[in-house]
């Protein structure tokens, strides 16, 4: 933890604690990997049992911080093949297929194609806009 708080420091690598409504830590999601115009999110891991609407708010969280006030244009992931929710859940928030390999499928993800699937998703979760996200800094 101290080598991501150094990294975090340094502007090169987020870590987050995924929260619910009564301030439980549930999970946990980072942002990482810059390259250029382009980030990379993951470490993505919610307790089991979580509603699916920590899933999409922690996401969305990750996407707006990165794009909005990290100024990001694209976030570029690495899914394994046989993770099939992760790929779908990845492919219903806009990413695409730029190639794959026998173990993996490398995604991309542009600010636009986010920002037209993000107001379905706010609304989901309850807001254009929530005041509280479920999504805090250690």
């Amino acid at each position: 933890m101290t080598r991501y708080r150094d990294r975090e420091e340094a502007g090169t690598e987020y870590y987050y604690i995924i929260e619910n409504p009564a301030d439980h830590a549930i999970g946990t999601v980072r942002i990482y990997d810059f390259q250029g115009p382009s980030f990379v999110w993951g470490s993505w891991i919610i307790k089991r049992g979580s509603p699916l609407l920590v899933a999409i708010s922690s996401a969305l969280r990750v996407y707006d911080f990165a794009f909005y006030d990290l100024g990001f244009t694209q976030a570029h992931l690495e899914v394994r093949r046989k993770n099939r929710t992760a790929f779908a859940f990845h492919r219903r928030f806009g990413a695409e297929i730029t190639h794959s390999d026998d173990l993996d499928h490398f995604l991309r993800i542009t600010r636009e194609s986010y920002e037209t699937v993000r107001p379905r998703y706010a609304r989901a979760i309850g807001a254009e806009t929530p005041d509280r996200w479920p999504v805090s800094q250690p």
